[in-house]
Order: structure tokens, then C-alpha cells, then sequence
């Protein structure tokens, strides 16, 4: 018997590089994940079927983040939207939309799509983090209920040797 169809995440930008390795840590947290660097390619994904979350790359300009969003929206509106930002300045963003920093990581943008997909209200903002960041850019604290599936989900990055380490 086959199980629930895993959450569909819809990376947009333009840096297909930085798109593709994206959609690698999404699809080994077991999302279905897709990737379009151009508008083409994004009405074809949606015509596939709906999208959880679209993820708005921080190589964009404000319009075509806007563009994108309009689209999805439009399509889909119960979708979620993540902007990717560099040092918390993204390109455009609206209040009920996470914001990741690109300099966090992946494990902060999978913990961001993992509360996303789990959770139907945004995160309330904490009286300290309110204090010293604008609403629309807090980070959420991971769910406890873990993943979409139902259970917890961790990425192992395997550990680079030095040159000095493995000549030991």
C-alpha cells in the first residue's frame, strides 16, 4: 500500500547550481522537490500539480520575486512562501512569510520547510527575538513533531578529511 505523496517544494531562482545542490537536501529529507530558473519552467511544474512551498532564491530581484509569488499564489493560494536572503535583506517578502538567511545554512532552510509544511499559523515571535529583528524574519524554532512523514529527520553531512588528518 502506498503512503501519502511527500510535501512538493517549488525552488525558484536563477543560479541553477545553487538551485539543484537546494533540491538535493530537500530531496534527501524526503520532499519532493523541484527546480525552475525561469518562468516557463515554473507554470510547467505547477501545471503537475499543487505546490506546499515555493522558495524564492535570493538571486531574484524583487520583481521577479513578486512575479512568482503572484503565480503560485494564484494557483495554489493555500501555499506557503520561504525567502532565501543574504544577511536577513531579501529581495521582497510579505508579513506572513518565513525568511531564511542564506549564510544559516541548509539545516535552517529544511527546519523552516519542515515547519511550514507542519504547521498551518506562523510562528509568534519571542519577546527577545522581537526586540532585535522585524517580525517577518524570525526564524521558527524546529517542530517537535519532526517531519512531514510523521517522523524526526536528520541530515548527515560526511566529515572532511584534511590532508593532514588522512596521512595519519
Amino acid at each position: 500500500m502506498k503512503g501519502p505523496d511527500p510535501p512538493s517544494i517549488l525552488l525558484f531562482g536563477n543560479n541553477a547550481h545553487l538551485l539543484e545542490s537546494r533540491r538535493w537536501v530537500l530531496e534527501c529529507a524526503g520532499y519532493e522537490a523541484h527546480v525552475a530558473t525561469h518562468f516557463l519552467a515554473l507554470k510547467q511544474i505547477l501545471a503537475d500539480g499543487p505546490i506546499n512551498v515555493l522558495i524564492l532564491c535570493h538571486s531574484l530581484t524583487e520583481e521577479e520575486c513578486d512575479r512568482a509569488r503572484s503565480i503560485v499564489t494564484m494557483r495554489f493560494p493555500k501555499s506557503k512562501v520561504l525567502v532565501l536572503a543574504v544577511n536577513d535583506c531579501p529581495a521582497s517578502t510579505k508579513d506572513e512569510e518565513q525568511v531564511v538567511s542564506t549564510g544559516d545554512g541548509p539545516k535552517s532552510m529544511l527546519e523552516t520547510v519542515d515547519h511550514l509544511v507542519n504547521n498551518p499559523v506562523p510562528p509568534e515571535p519571542s519577546s527577545d527575538a522581537a526586540k532585535t529583528r522585524p517580525a517577518r524574519g524570525l526564524r521558527h524554532k524546529p517542530s517537535s513533531a519532526g517531519a512531514a512523514s510523521g517522523g524526526s529527520r536528520a541530515l548527515v553531512f560526511p566529515k572532511w578529511e584534511t590532508f593532514e588528518e588522512s596521512s595519519k
